[in-house]
């Protein structure tokens, strides 16, 4: 039994990590941030829909095959993070699917790549 099985163990409201640990292709998803040298994005995200970055919440494109979720967060986020910079955070939960444009999947990159 692991960790997540034994804090879960006669607890129902942690639910059943068993859904999760014994369907680990069917539920994995990736999680990445995105850096920006144009502010264009930005601005197409919020006049679509209103959200400010840091004032507004995740955005889902439920279209997308990825079920690809946004988050931009107000900027400057980072310390010392330049004024022609911007970033956000981004969810894949359907990574293993084929992409709606690229029809590659969303896997992270290499380590070497950072």
């Amino acid at each position: 039994m692991d960790a997540l099985e034994k804090v879960a163990a006669g607890r129902p409201e942690f639910g059943r990590p068993s859904a999760f640990a014994d369907h680990i292709d069917e539920s994995k998803w990736v999680s990445f941030t995105t850096t920006l040298h144009d502010p264009t994005f930005l601005r197409i995200v919020r006049d679509f829909t209103g959200n400010v970055p840091g004032e507004g919440g995740l955005i889902t494109f439920p279209d997308s095959n990825w079920l690809a979720s946004i988050v931009i967060p107000h900027q400057p986020h980072f310390i010392g993070q330049p004024d022609d910079v911007s970033v956000f955070w981004a969810t894949a939960c359907l990574s293993t699917s084929p992409g709606t444009s690229s029809r590659s999947r969303c896997r992270p990159a290499p380590a070497a790549r950072f």
